[in-house]
């Protein structure tokens, strides 16, 4: 599910490249369906540790040493990106003052709350629903054993009444990019994130019996292509994220898949990675495009747009395979003290663990 949510939204941003129209224009409600996600596998990997006494420098940094590899190999990217545009280097000292100032915020994992350069994380556009992530990650790892079920109904009751004012505030709940959608898209990752911490509970309590129909996940994964591509609507949005999201993860959560296992294991091994190295990638594609071929990308749709996709999905498992699994390996590794640990030193297993490859 993550994997083609992921690939979905890399799909929805590249439509310049495929189509004159927005290509599944509903993409971007994956975002809400990760937030689900990751309160799902967060409460999987981490409630019972939490509960245990790990401390909260403790999981904070597991989840850094998870998160933070890719996403500063994407913000260099972006970085190198923009300075390669050879305007840049006819910019007055103060454009690259202003670069120095939002690098420095990037690298704090924290976001650019001026109006120039545009969005909140300018090096890797993608990056601003990670800054929502930990945050909410931080408060629940914070709340964990304060959290019980009556409370986190509530929580969810607030995120729902939430959401329904972001709508009317917002207009839409295609939020939480830009300065003036923070709010909104602070709602919804703790609806979504509460939503998932809770059906994972119930799932625990009382498990369901497993589904094992043919073509039950490929199924599930249709319909959510078939939500991405549906025009945009309000309350149609509102609709998916209360209700549908949580229902098509309590119905995953049970499917017991027929799909290729290895294939299975590939869409969730490169979900991370093609979410979040996506945009600067297509924007490093399509300037040596233009400047090799003296066109604009888009004069070629859709060739360039399938090169594109293309390009993102094997940078994205080569910079996984041979950067962010070593790296976060050796990060583990020197957190215990140096000693590396058989399963870490081999690459391929860290996807193999559903409690690894979940959180």
């Amino acid at each position: 599910m993550r994997g083609v949510a992921a690939i979905s939204v890399m799909i929805y941003h590249f439509s310049p490249f495929l189509s004159n129209t927005v290509v599944l224009p509903h993409a971007w409600l994956a975002v809400d369906l990760f937030f689900v996600l990751s309160g799902f596998v967060i409460c999987h990997a981490y409630e019972q540790k939490l509960r245990s006494g790990m401390g909260l420098w403790k999981f904070l940094l597991l989840r850094l040493i998870r998160l933070y590899p890719l996403y500063i190999a994407g913000t260099v990217l972006g970085l190198c990106y923009l300075l390669g545009r050879a305007e840049l280097l006819y910019q007055p000292s103060g454009g690259l003052l202003q670069m120095v100032r939002v690098l420095g915020l990037s690298v704090l994992f924290l976001p650019n709350l001026s109006d120039v350069p545009h969005g909140l994380y300018p090096f890797d556009l993608a990056a601003w629903s990670l800054f929502f992530e930990i945050a909410v990650n931080v408060v629940y790892a914070a709340l964990a054993g304060w959290l019980t079920q009556r409370r986190l109904a509530c929580v969810v009751a607030a995120g729902a009444v939430g959401l329904i004012v972001a709508l009317m505030v917002y207009g839409s709940l295609d939020v939480g990019m830009t300065r003036r959608t923070l709010g909104g898209g602070a709602v919804q990752v703790v609806f979504s994130f509460a939503m998932g911490v809770m059906i994972y509970r119930l799932r625990s309590l009382a498990p369901g019996t497993p589904i094992k129909a043919p073509w039950a996940l490929e199924g599930l994964l249709l319909s959510l292509v078939v939500i991405f591509l549906m025009p945009a609507s309000g309350l149609f949005d509102l609709v998916s994220i209360l209700i549908v999201f949580p229902v098509s993860i309590m119905i995953g959560a049970r499917i017991e898949p027929a799909l290729a296992p290895r294939f299975s294991v590939l869409l969730g091994y490169l979900s991370y990675p093609v979410y979040v190295l996506h945009t600067p990638l297509v924007l490093i594609a399509a300037g040596a495009w233009k400047a090799i071929v003296k066109d604009e990308p888009n004069a070629s749709m859709p060739v360039t747009g399938i090169m594109f996709a293309l390009t993102v999905l094997l940078a994205s498992y080569a910079l996984t395979r041979w950067y962010d699994v070593p790296l976060r390996a050796w990060l583990a590794a020197q957190r215990r003290g140096g000693r590396q640990s058989p399963a870490q030193s081999r690459p391929r297993s860290t996807v193999t663990t559903p409690s690894t490859a979940a959180s």
